[in-house]
């Protein structure tokens, strides 16, 4: 993406929502089943990595002062 305001805007978007998503696997944990659970986990671990790979480190690449340091 080329245009840094709106790329900005987005990262820090989906940073947000890669924070909330992470947050809900603690908040299910211990209220289902084990199986619910790591089925749960799982699938949001797909969707934060696909968030990552398909938007996040392309924008990245493009304006790499947009990456967190934590992200190194």
């Amino acid at each position: 993406m080329k245009n840094r305001e709106l790329s900005e805007d987005i990262s820090r978007r989906l940073l947000e929502v890669s924070r909330q998503l992470n947050e809900s696997i603690f908040a299910a944990q211990g209220q289902c089943s084990d199986e619910e659970f790591n089925d749960y986990r799982r699938h949001i671990g797909i969707l934060m990595g696909n968030l990552y790979a398909d938007i996040l480190r392309p924008l990245w690449q493009e304006h790499p002062d947009l990456k967190p340091s934590e992200m190194e």
